[in-house]
Parts: structure tokens; C-alpha cells; sequence
């Protein structure tokens, strides 16, 4: 399997000599507290890209977070609650750029993804097909400021236990700030 993998990549390599690489993500920090309940998640989400052409790119954005979430009796739970989830993901895309306004670009990403959260208690697989629409805004020729609003697209998840039944979600979020991602972006 490695094998194969590392040809494929250097096919891809091969084909794509001409094209210019590019590295970014995206970090994040939150922190929340009500009434005895308090979650704290840490987020990176690095991505590694090749345009090949003016129109067309390729990339893999991987991700990590941790969640830390404590409950206790005052927060309407019984008992105190003290647990770490940890996601890991990874969302290989093509990226079609579909507008360009100077140093604006308008694009669209068609995603699939497989994330994997729990902790020692419970882990959960989720598979994920979906359309990203977002902006780049060149800042010079080896900088991008990078903005991605939402998702349209079909997800499921499913519990690593006997008996689960899968949840299925079908998403149109365009309109909401918490969907909102920045990123920078690098341009060899």
C-alpha cells in the first residue's frame, strides 16, 4: 500500500512540474463557562495544496482538536464530568477557482472527509461529501488571506459501539459566523 502510494504521488508530481505549491491552515482557541459547565477546544488545521493551472487546484487540508469539557451538579448535571475529546481528520479536496477580481479569487472546494473523535469511553467515525465556497484575497504574490464560510453537503457518523445506528446529516450552512474559517495561505 505504501508503495502504491508514494508512485501515485510522484505521478501526480510529475504531471503537475509546472505548478505551484502552496501551505496554510488554520488555528483556533475557545473557551466558554455558564453556570458550573466550562469547554475549552483547541483547533489546527494545516493544509498543503498544488494549483494546477489558473483554475483547478488539488490539496489536503489534516486536522486535530481537543475538547475538554467539565460539568457538575450546578450545571443541571449529576455528578462532576471531567473528559477530553480528541478528533483527528482529514479532508482531501479539488478546488475550483470560478471568479477572479485582481487580487480577489473566488473558489469552491469539493470536499471528502473522515474524521474519527472520542476518548477511552466512546470513539466515533465520520464520512462526509460536501462543497466549501470561500475567498482569497492576495496580499502579494507569496500571501493569501484565505476566508471559507460554510458547507453544502451529506455527512454520517456513526458510534463504535454494538448496536449504534448511524447518524446522518444533510448540511446547508452558508449564513452562519460559526462556520466562518480564516487562514493564511504560502505560495512557493
Amino acid at each position: 500500500m505504501k508503495k502504491i502510494f508514494a508512485v501515485a504521488l510522484v505521478a501526480m508530481m510529475t504531471m503537475t512540474a509546472n505548478a505551484q505549491v502552496y501551505v496554510g491552515g488554520t488555528v483556533g482557541l475557545k473557551s466558554m463557562s455558564c453556570d458550573g459547565t466550562s469547554a475549552t477546544s483547541f483547533t489546527i488545521n494545516p493544509e498543503l495544496g498544488y494549483n494546477l493551472n489558473d483554475s483547478w487546484a488539488i490539496g489536503v487540508n489534516v486536522g486535530y482538536a481537543t475538547n475538554n469539557i467539565a460539568y457538575d451538579n450546578n450545571g443541571g448535571f449529576a455528578g462532576k464530568l471531567d473528559k477530553n475529546v480528541n478528533t483527528f481528520s482529514v479532508s482531501p479536496y479539488v478546488r475550483y477557482t470560478f471568479a477572479k477580481l485582481d487580487k480577489v479569487n473566488f473558489f469552491a472546494d469539493g470536499i471528502v472527509s473522515y474524521a474519527n473523535t472520542g476518548n477511552s469511553d466512546l470513539k466515533v467515525n465520520a464520512f462526509g461529501v460536501g462543497i466549501q465556497p470561500g475567498v482569497a484575497i492576495n496580499l502579494n504574490e507569496k500571501v493569501s488571506f484565505v476566508a471559507k464560510l460554510g458547507q453544502i453537503g451529506y455527512s454520517s457518523a456513526k458510534a463504535d459501539v454494538d448496536g449504534a445506528k448511524a447518524v446522518n446529516q444533510i448540511d446547508f450552512s452558508l449564513n452562519s459566523l460559526a462556520a466562518l474559517n480564516f487562514g493564511l495561505y504560502f505560495n512557493f
